[in-house]
This record gives C-alpha cells, structure tokens and sequence, in this order.
C-alpha cells in the first residue's frame, strides 16, 4: 500500500488535537490583536490630524453653513434688572446674536415720530450733518474707509470707493430721502442717489429716545459709543466685524440683518490690517445678501457640525444684539433710522494689547538679523504657543501662513490688475525687487541660548492674552500681529514676498 508522502495529511485522519488547539490558540489572539491594531493605528491618524491639523482647520467647505432663526426674545415692554432674560448682561454673556421683541425701546417716541422725516427736519432745522455719504448709482454698498491706515496712500480709491463725502443741512438730508422712498417701487430709476449718515444722536432728538436704559442696551460702565444711523432705501453696509458688543435698535423702517460667525473668518476674506478696509471683506455682497430661497456661498472653515447664520428683518422698536467679531451686513428696507451702543470687552481689551507689548528683539541687531530672527521668533515660538502646541512643526506654521495669505491676499491683489493695471503693491512683491534689501539671510545669525528664552517669554505672554478668546477670534488677532510685525520690520509693501521668501522657505 502507498504511504502518504512526508509532510502530507490524509483527509480522512483529520486534525490532530495539538494542531487544533494551536490554531484556537492562535484566532483568540488575532481577536485580540486586531482590534488593538487598528485602535493604534486610528489613535496615530487622530494625532497626525490634531499636530498638523492647520490645512483642516482653516481650508473651506461649502455644505457646513446653513440659514437658521436667530434667537427671539419676547421683552414685554418692562423694567429690566441685571437677572432679566432681556438684560444686557444676561445677552452678552451667551456671546450669541439675539433679536428682542417688545422691549422698552417700542415705547419710545422716536419710534413714532422718527418715521416722519418733516418733523425731523424741523426738529434739526439748524443741525448739519457732517460726513454724508452720497453716491449716483443703482445700488450703494457702504464700507467705512480708514484713511490712516499704512496701504492707503498706496491704495488710495481702491475698488470700494465710490461715493463721495459731503455735508448737508438736515433739511436738505430728509428732502432728497424722501425723494428717493417715494420711488423704491421702481429703484434702479429716476433715483436721486443714496444718502447714509451716522454720528452721535444730536441734542434735540435726546428726548425722543428715553428710557434710554441701562441693563437693556448697555452695563452700567464700559459704553464706547452711542450712535445714530440714517439711511435711504437700499443702502448696505457691507459684510464686516465689530471688537465690541453693539447693541442696535431699530427705531423707524426696516433693516435686512445677516450675521456670521467668527468661524467663517477665512472665507470672508478680510482685508489685511493694513488695508484701508481693515475689519471688512472683500467679498461681494451679492454673496451673503442673497435671496430667501437661494444658497449663500460664504462657506464656513471645517467643522463637525453645521455653522448656522441669520437672516431676518428688525422692524421698529426691535433691539439686535450682535456679539464681537460676528460678522454682519446690513440693508435698508426703506427709509431708515437707528441708534446703537457699543461696548467694550474687558478680554478683548486685554487681547488688544499685543499690538503695543514690546517685540523681544534688540534694537541694534541690523535689517537681515531683524527678518531672521522674526522668522525664528513666528515659527518657533509665537504661533506654536497662541495654538497649544508643545513644540513648532513646519507643517503647522506652513498650513497657517499659506491660508492666511490666501484668505486676506490672494483676492486682494486679484483685484488690483483689474482697476489699476501694474500697481506699486504687485510690483513690490516679486523675489527680485524684495532681494536687493538683502533679508532673511538665514545662514548669518543662530539666536543663542538667552535669546531664546527672551522669544519664549515673549510669545508667552502673547498667547496669554489670546488663550482666553475662542480659536477664529484668536487666530484674526495673530494674523493682525503677524502683519504688524512685518509691516514693522520690512515695510507694508513687503508682506507678501517677505512671506515668500522668508516664512514659507524657512519651514
């Protein structure tokens, strides 16, 4: 009989015990260890997605933002102590836009009689208001202009421009507004211009707006400005941030208000704080203000759930309460007037000390030691510290200073060529002019040991007065900083090539 050949197994002697206990043996640990590998390996994706997470932070996605009720409270016209759901202490301290309904201000007698632009012109019959804003055109997109800031000379009329300034008795104001609210059927024709006007409320309309309550627009400290807002039909303000709380009224027309979060602050495209726009985007309004049926095309940065923002109409006598740093525009249904209060932020006043803090380098080091040692003092220390990281990874700051330059200056000089053609700024930025001021040469300057520990303090107490804002809100005031300090040391012209060539080959 032919015996099996060596090494073989007839099928029909099975499987030895000792094999088939192996072999138990040997699927009850791949049970075991399988799972524990696959645990290890989700465990090293999450942390490589945690340590180098800036490209998933601040990138856009276009499905996370989706129109949602702002919240309503229902004030019932009372007296308002500080545990009031309508107070403003309890408002602020949510940091979440709020609409308030029947509030004290529906008794005002403004909101009766402001809606009559006769009696305003009689009752400012010798007031002139100052800084009118005034354009001939189909449509008025304001944005407030600052003409100290370090671009302006170099930008001056820059795309958003186009109205001029003028003064005009309050007379003439509510004439020509008039004029215009007679034809809003037919808006685009036989119009007689835009007019918007804001200033302090002048002393004879003080009375109209009593109570004017504390606790229910303002604390009891701590108020920077009291303002009043008119406007003809159609005027908007666009897309833009506030620093303080700013509680709105509503007190004669209908205003379209839309609201973002801080989280979309990459998709909004703020201008640079260099930028005579500083605080405002650069997107076109037809991008937020959009019809009710229609999708918005802001997008939020990414995030687990859905960012939500409002959309909805303060009729008079409503109040509007609009946290810091939310973004906001707004319209004007018809003819319209406003008052507002904002307030400052005791963390956000703290934060803004970063601008005046002093820079941990020495004075006598020369220009090249200066860039470089920024370059080693932004990678290494101060945004490592401002985000909560342990050590500096080249990924992370890399991440960072690309979406920041493509969130406030890739559209930015986008839009140059088509106004200007070759302008000073695009010129400035080319390797070849920059390199004549010989920066950034790396390989001339190691800090030392106490230099360290002077940037490490530094950026230290920097982070400091940023940790205790949200992450959006922290990272636009290091991006500010970061500009400043650029700005400082190698001029408003130089950011983007100093980038270039400085921050992104470094890291």
């Amino acid at each position: 009989m032919e015996q099996p050949q060596s090494g073989s197994r007839n099928k029909s002697e099975g499987v030895p015990a000792e094999s088939k206990n192996n072999c138990c043996h040997w699927l009850s640990s791949l049970r075991i260890v399988v799972p524990l590998i696959v645990a290890i390996l989700v465990h090293a994706y999450q942390s490589y997605r945690i340590n180098d997470a800036a490209d998933h932070e601040y990138k856009t996605d276009y499905d996370l933002v989706h129109r949602s009720d702002v919240k309503v409270l229902d004030c019932g016209k009372g007296v308002y102590t500080k545990q009031s759901p309508c107070s403003w202490s309890q408002i602020a301290a949510t940091k979440t836009p709020a609409l308030l309904k029947n509030s004290v201000c529906t008794a005002w007698a403004a909101t009766e009689k402001w809606d009559n632009m006769t009696y305003l012109s009689t009752k400012l019959a010798l007031f002139t208001l100052t800084d009118v804003y005034q354009q001939q055109a189909d449509r008025f997109a304001f944005m407030n202009y600052d003409s100290n800031a370090r671009l302006a000379s170099i930008l001056v009329n820059h795309t958003f421009r186009r109205h001029e300034i003028l003064n005009m008795s309050a007379a003439d104001f509510f004439t020509l507004v008039d004029n215009e609210s007679i034809a809003t059927d037919e808006p685009h024709r036989n119009r007689s211009g835009f007019r918007y006007w804001a200033g302090p409320i002048p002393e004879a309309l003080r009375s109209d707006v009593s109570p004017f309550q504390e606790e229910h627009l303002y604390p009891t400290v701590d108020v920077k400005r009291i303002g009043m807002w008119l406007s003809s039909p159609g005027v908007l303000a666009t897309l833009h941030y506030d620093t303080y709380h700013n509680c709105f009224v509503q007190v004669a027309g209908q205003k379209r208000v839309v609201l973002f979060p801080p989280d979309i602050h990459h998709s909004v495209h703020l201008y640079p704080s260099l930028h005579p726009g500083y605080r405002q985007s650069q997107r076109l309004y037809s991008d937020y203000m959009v019809p009710r049926n229609a999708s918005c095309s802001i997008a939020s940065t990414v995030q687990t759930v859905p960012l939500a923002y409002y959309d909805f109409v303060a009729e008079p006598g409503d109040i509007v309460y609009i946290p810091p740093f939310w973004f906001h525009a707004t319209q004007a249904l018809t003819y319209s007037a406003s008052v507002n209060v904002w307030t400052y932020d005791a963390l956000l006043e703290n934060a803004e000390q970063i601008f005046v803090d002093p820079i941990p380098f020495d004075d006598t080091w020369a220009a090249p030691v200066q860039t470089t040692a920024l370059v080693v003092y932004l990678r290494d220390f101060l945004v490592p510290l401002v985000f909560d990281r342990k050590q500096s990874s080249p990924r992370f700051f890399r991440s960072f200073v690309r979406n920041w330059v493509e969130a406030r200056y890739k559209p930015l000089m986008q839009s140059l060529p088509e106004k200007y053609g070759t302008h000073p700024f695009l010129t400035a930025q080319t390797p070849a002019s920059f390199g004549k001021l010989g920066f950034c040469a790396k390989d001339s300057w190691q800090p030392s040991e106490h230099i360290n520990e002077r940037f490490h303090a530094g950026a230290l107490a920097v982070a400091r007065r940023l940790h205790p804002l949200s992450k959006p809100i922290r990272t636009i005031f290091l991006q500010d900083l970061i500009e400043e300090m650029i700005s400082h040391f190698a001029g408003p012209l130089h950011v983007i090539t100093f980038v270039n060539t400085c921050l992104l080959s470094s890291s």
